[in-house]
């Protein structure tokens, strides 16, 4: 209530300082994710993976639906141990079929995103934005795929994990059918 208060005007609704203070809160998870992952980033050597990664995971995450943890500091954890099992498997020399799982993941968001959740249900026009949103970050990252084969892995991952986020909510409890399309 403070920033909101000594903002210089003093005269907020309660409908305005509730949303101030929501989108504060969210600037500061959000930040306090990003800006955490990249200084260890800038300490393990792997910063440009990493922004690569974090950029396309996070963009995505928020238009494709993904999953929604009870708490912020499950969401937090959640976040770092996505992220910390991505640096493992960057270390490690990967025989898979990195194409086909790529191909897999976009498809699979592309055809199921926006994904919604019984805690944020989206409007239609929200719905739309959402889902034109997905598929604008999803050729992004694949055409930085296609041409970049130094930033191949991060967004593999980034798009991986969020089909992962996806399907996990798609079959849960939380699942909120789409009945706005």
């Amino acid at each position: 209530m403070g920033i909101v208060q000594t903002s210089g005007k003093r005269n907020y609704s309660e409908t305005e300082q509730l949303l101030i203070r929501h989108g504060l809160e969210i600037v500061i998870l959000d930040g306090s994710e990003i800006l955490s992952v990249l200084v260890y980033s800038v300490f393990k050597g792997c910063f440009v993976s990493s922004l690569v990664y974090v950029f396309f995971f996070s963009w995505l995450r928020k238009h494709s639906g993904g999953w929604h943890c009870p708490t912020k500091r499950s969401c937090f954890m959640m976040y770092w141990l996505m992220y910390l099992f991505f640096c493992r498997l960057m270390c490690i020399q990967l025989d898979l079929p990195v194409h086909f799982l790529l191909v897999l993941s976009v498809l699979y968001i592309a055809v199921s995103a926006p994904v919604q959740h019984r805690m944020s249900p989206m409007s239609a026009e929200e719905f739309t934005y959402n889902r034109h949103c997905s598929w604008i970050v999803l050729c992004a990252g694949t055409l930085l795929y296609i041409l970049s084969a130094g930033t191949r892995m991060p967004v593999l991952f980034a798009f991986l994990y969020n089909a992962l986020l996806c399907f996990i909510l798609k079959h849960s409890k939380n699942y909120l059918p789409e009945v706005c399309q």
